[in-house]
């Protein structure tokens, strides 16, 4: 695979880059999110939407694997957390998407491989958050420029920190590996890229009214929990799903390994720091999601590792025609995993997926061509689903306000 060159991208090239921006800005935000059900999962999503909305401070008031911002990641309806909600969205989507696309150099084949990845990360909200530390170091691997792009990804990862702390370590990985992955002086301003994210994450926290003093708690606290998952948890994974999934992995490990034996990552700077942060980056990252998804073990979780791992399959570059047939092997066999599994997956959380999303999509349009409000519908719906909890709860005040 050919290395991108300093130089910006060719006239020739932006428009179509710019379409594919502004089409997965549009595919993440969750204009018409799902509405908050009975079930578990939707239940600790609708309690951060109102932490956030009542500026509860995580580290004192509430303890949890999210953070202040762990509402923009529910894809749950709250008026309160509609439009940041969309706003964060746009901006993340649209910053991993150019930092994807602007550092291909392949040409239209390995726009289509990253359109695939950017497709399968959007299916779940774990890994749609993991999308912008896999961006960063591609676009790193690929592209030596430090602008404006780069800055706002580290600014950005400072939020990140803030909506799940268990993202701490991917992001403080992408930012050393992004920066080993650039040249030599880049190395050298490493400190530096590491204290915009540190000062990006306590700017947001100080924005959202959290006292400095509660965020130590907060990441204390995070961790202890994340923890615990392994005792209180987990669930015994299928073993013919747990083997779909080792075998997409182990595929994406065979495409690693014939990357970096044939040196593309050192090309064109011959160093061996190129080829052990890129390895780095993607077997963390591979590690977290193989034990967060085997280590819990319900459908919900197995389908992030298909999905994270056939995306990282489809970013790795494939020079011989059989590495590309393995490329979409795995892609295929991940897809196919993800919708066989989606019956078993918590019924709001494939709803709030993009594919679940098609069909009130569908519904808002239609809404707008008769001039009507999509989001009227939502904000009736939701009152609906709270008069009938008050009725069959009377003494509920949770929703009160």
């Amino acid at each position: 695979m050919r290395m991108a060159s300093a130089q910006p991208p060719g006239r020739a090239i932006r428009w179509p880059v710019a379409a594919l921006v502004v089409m997965t800005a549009l595919w993440y935000m969750p204009w018409l999110p799902a509405l908050p059900g009975g079930a578990s999962s939707p239940s600790w999503r609708l309690a951060l939407a109102i932490a956030y909305e009542r500026g509860l401070v995580f580290g004192r008031d509430i303890g949890f694997t999210f953070g202040p911002l762990g509402a923009l990641d529910s894809w749950l309806y709250w008026p309160a957390i509609y439009w940041p909600a969309l706003a964060f969205w746009a901006v993340l989507a649209a910053l991993s998407a150019w930092l994807l696309l602007r550092s291909n150099a392949d040409g239209a084949r390995t726009s289509w491989y990253l359109a695939g990845a950017l497709l399968l990360l959007s299916l779940t909200p774990d890994t749609a958050l993991m999308l912008l530390p896999l961006a960063y170091c591609y676009a790193a691997l690929h592209d030596q420029r430090r602008d404006f792009a780069w800055a706002a990804a580290l600014i950005c990862m400072g939020a990140l920190v803030l909506i799940k702390a268990t993202l701490i370590p991917l992001c403080l990985i992408a930012v050393v590996c992004g920066a080993l992955l650039r040249d030599t002086a880049a190395r050298r301003t490493l400190w530096l890229d590491l204290a915009l994210l540190c000062a990006s994450a306590l700017a947001w926290w100080l924005m959202l009214g959290q006292p400095l003093s509660a965020f130590p708690n907060y990441l204390a606290w995070s961790f202890e929990v994340a923890r615990g998952y392994a005792q209180a948890m987990v669930v015994a994974a299928p073993v013919d799903v747990v083997a779909s999934l080792a075998l997409a992995l182990s595929g994406t490990l065979w495409l690693l390994w014939h990357q970096v034996r044939s040196g593309q990552p050192r090309s064109p700077q011959a160093s061996i720091w190129r080829s052990i942060a890129w390895g780095g980056f993607v077997l963390f990252s591979l590690f977290i999601v193989w034990r967060h998804s085997v280590t819990r073990g319900d459908a919900e979780h197995l389908v992030i590792g298909f999905c994270y791992v056939g995306a990282i399959a489809l970013c790795l570059p494939a020079a011989a025609p059989i590495q590309r047939s393995v490329q979409l092997g795995i892609a295929a066999l991940c897809l196919i995993s993800v919708l066989s599994n989606a019956n078993q997956v918590d019924s709001n959380f494939m709803n709030a997926s993009p594919f679940g999303r098609i069909p009130v999509w569908a519904q808002g349009l239609a809404d707008l061509t008769r001039g009507e409000n999509p989001r009227a519908r939502l904000d009736a719906a939701l009152q609906a689903q709270i008069a009938q909890a008050r009725a069959a709860h009377p003494g509920l005040t949770a929703l009160d306000g």
